[in-house]
């Protein structure tokens, strides 16, 4: 095999290797993992997955395949045989009886995660590229209190894409629970870089969670990347996070 086949081959490795440690930063060992590439045209989808992007144009064909190639990588890492993995009519992914997880995804890598809902009953990823949010965009996706936060921030763009990626990845594992489509201005995003961590506190109430409920996640970069995670258990056992990080209801009945 000739240098150059073993340095494609290699680069692949490479990157899943890479994209897995920072995932680790952020979730904890019961969650399995999986990458793909989205830059491969779009194969290996399952036929009720592939119904999702029949009208799909290639690029985003694309990531879709990825991101289930990805899903079935972090089945397998938890032990669990192939599966479909279609999408809701709401647009999240739907996964085997007795799994949650999330997908995620930039033009670079794909990013998939799953446990059992014995361990995790939601959890949600989000994967950015570290770079500031374009021209205008802070004012879209950020609240005025998050802004005022941001004053005096040399990278405030940067920072506004951190807490657009921390709003993603809370939004994700709490629609898991309450199956609620919430907008930029239902959370504040409070980030404490030095531990690594953020807070997204619900500003209006969306049951069975009340506004004011704080969920906390974690947050990880390396060289190219912003990874944020929020794991949600029923008695704040997940490793990763404090006690304080259950998933009992603020307000309400238990769903």
């Amino acid at each position: 095999m000739s240098p150059a086949a073993l340095h494609i081959m290699a680069a692949p490795l490479a990157e899943t290797a890479a994209l897995t440690a920072l995932a680790r930063r952020v979730l904890p060992g019961c969650v399995g993992l999986g990458t793909a590439d989205p830059t491969d045209p779009a194969r290996a989808l399952w036929p009720e997955e592939a119904l999702a992007i029949r009208r799909a144009v290639p690029l985003r064909a694309a990531e879709f395949a990825a991101g289930r190639r990805a899903a079935r990588a972090a089945l397998a890492a938890l032990g669990h045989a192939p599966a479909a993995i279609p999408r809701a009519p709401d647009r999240s992914p739907v996964w085997p009886a007795g799994l949650t997880g999330s997908i995620t995804h930039t033009r670079h890598a794909a990013l998939a995660a799953t446990a059992r809902t014995a361990d995790v009953l939601a959890l949600g990823i989000d994967l950015e590229e570290l770079a500031p949010l374009p021209p205008g965009l802070l004012e879209a996706v950020t609240t005025p209190a998050e802004r005022a936060a941001l004053a005096g921030w040399p990278d405030r763009d940067l920072m506004g894409r951190m807490i657009f990626s921390a709003k993603e990845a809370a939004y994700k594992a709490q629609h898991v629970l309450t199956k609620t489509l919430l907008g930029f201005a239902d959370m504040e995003v409070t980030l404490d870089l030095e531990a690594g961590r953020f807070t997204a506190r619900l500003t209006r109430d969306t049951a069975p969670f009340a506004a004011g409920h704080d969920f906390h996640g974690r947050l990880a970069t390396d060289a190219r990347r912003i990874l944020t995670a929020l794991t949600l258990t029923a008695a704040g056992t997940d490793p990763a996070h404090p006690p304080s990080q259950a998933a009992a209801p603020a307000r309400g009945p238990e769903t």
